[in-house]
């Protein structure tokens, strides 16, 4: 998803990243021009490193939020926190997890709207289709989503991204991601400018 951003990110976007995690993300966006960074993680026990990462890195203005979003929902739901945590998740898929926490669920309509929202990051691979597609995109102008385990184009099956695409985006693969663009730009060369310097460090 990294390697994406350079083409997905235009001066001034008004941005939010959702499964924000160690903050890698937010915080390269926040360094690339971005006007306004949300940063929306479920995991309780990563804010205060997301943070702190955020700090480190020269972004201290990022906004980190700690909940997960619903189009159209709000209350507080259940979050399983996995050893590896790409794989928590609001369902319990197994019995491995480790922590059952309780986050709250903010209207992504809601916050996109009244954050005129123009990119949106979605990095929670097992939930972007059922979390996108009913929103109210309005002023979204580009979606960067990780789609590993969900298929791009299935030539058996229905094109899970079908409600993006009849809104008007066009869709570019990336290997595992895929950014959907409004404006269908000739996809640009990714290698025009390089990440470097950034820090993650937990002891600093």
């Amino acid at each position: 998803m990294i390697r994406c951003l350079p083409d997905a990110v235009r001066q001034d976007d008004r941005v939010l990243v959702i499964g924000a995690g160690l903050g890698v993300v937010s915080s390269l966006v926040a360094s690339d021009g971005a006007a306004r960074v949300i940063a929306v993680e479920a995991n309780t026990a990563l804010i205060p490193y997301l943070k702190r990462v955020h700090t480190l890195n020269g972004v201290p203005w990022v906004e980190t939020v700690n909940g997960v979003l619903g189009a159209g929902r709000t209350g507080r739901v259940p979050f399983f926190v996995q050893r590896d945590i790409r794989a928590s998740s609001l369902l319990p898929v197994d019995q491995s997890w480790e922590t059952a926490l309780v986050v709250p669920m903010m209207d992504l309509n809601l916050i996109l709207e009244e954050e005129r929202i123009s990119l949106i990051i979605c990095d929670i691979p097992a939930a972007s289709v059922q979390l996108l597609a009913p929103a109210e995109l309005g002023s979204v102008q580009r979606i960067l989503v990780n789609c590993a385990g969900n298929s791009v184009h299935d030539e058996n099956e229905n094109d899970p991204w079908s409600p993006l695409t009849t809104q008007g985006f066009v869709a570019e693969p990336y290997g595992t991601s895929i950014l959907f663009d409004r404006s269908g730009t000739t996809r640009q060369n990714l290698s025009r400018r390089g990440v470097s310097g950034f820090n993650t460090s937990k002891s600093a």
